[in-house]
């Protein structure tokens, strides 16, 4: 009886091996949904840092050219950040100052005039201001400036995030004085009777404090950008695999 029963358990242990753990890819609906809507937005957003990178180091690139005569200038996306030599008179007395401007911690404005150069009227930038405790009292400024090729350099227009056009508005006690918080050109074709051609820093103008930065964010800084969005990528790529592998064991029944 005892031989029997051992060649049995050996037969039984023999015919039925241990089956190895077998692999099968099944993420679930809830993961596949998170993966495909983030997978590909991490990925346009790598690629939209990179064109962003690319876009700022030509920019940037222009800030170091020799600058060319305004009048030779053709205006659009690709001319921003160029240096220029500008010639042109005041086209008003009404100066525009861009609130909440600060300064070494000193709060002011950014002095703003309009300026009539032949080709068309440009906004410039005269440089900050220091404004008052008392707000309604105003820095002394005008805009009876007149330039005789003056360098300057191409810029975006004034914009706050918090506030638009709509929230510009006359001082109260002084006329031909707007207290702004963005400028554009369809806001100050009223004050031109055309569109504003450009806006632009007006550089080394004597004894001005220029506050303007062409951009806060380098290229280096979008490319780092960038880099961070793609692992992002492959980091939620990697989730998603390894998550949705799954282990299970062959049924006993499994034929060989």
């Amino acid at each position: 009886m005892s031989n029997i029963n051992m060649a049995s358990i050996s037969f039984n242990i023999f015919r039925h091996p241990s089956r190895p753990e077998q692999k099968r890819f099944a993420p679930g609906l809830w993961l596949s949904l998170f993966t495909g809507f983030f997978l590909p937005l991490f990925i346009v957003l790598g690629f939209w840092q990179l064109s962003r990178a690319e876009q700022k180091a030509q920019w940037f690139a222009e800030l170091n050219r020799a600058p060319v005569s305004f009048n030779e200038m053709i205006f659009n996306e690709q001319s921003l950040y160029k240096n220029t030599l500008l010639s042109a008179q005041p086209m008003s007395e009404t100066v525009f100052l861009l609130d909440n401007k600060t300064h070494n911690g000193q709060v002011g404005y950014e002095h703003w005039c309009l300026f009539n150069t032949g080709r068309g009227v440009v906004a410039g930038s005269l440089g900050w201001v220091a404004g008052f405790a008392d707000r309604s009292q105003l820095p002394q400024v005008n805009c009876k400036l007149a330039l005789n090729n003056q360098p300057a350099t191409l810029r975006t227009p004034p914009q706050n995030p918090l506030f638009s056009e709509q929230a510009n508005s006359l001082h109260s006690s002084q006329s031909n004085i707007w207290i702004v918080q963005a400028l554009s050109s369809d806001w100050l074709q009223p004050f031109t009777g055309e569109p504003v051609v450009a806006f632009v820093q007006l550089n080394n103008l004597p004894s001005a404090i220029n506050i303007w930065q062409p951009s806060t964010i380098t290229p280096e800084k979008h490319l780092a950008y960038a880099i961070q969005w793609f692992a992002m990528a492959a980091a939620l790529a990697a989730m998603f695999i390894f998550a949705g592998v799954k282990f299970s064991k062959r049924s006993g029944h499994d034929s060989d």
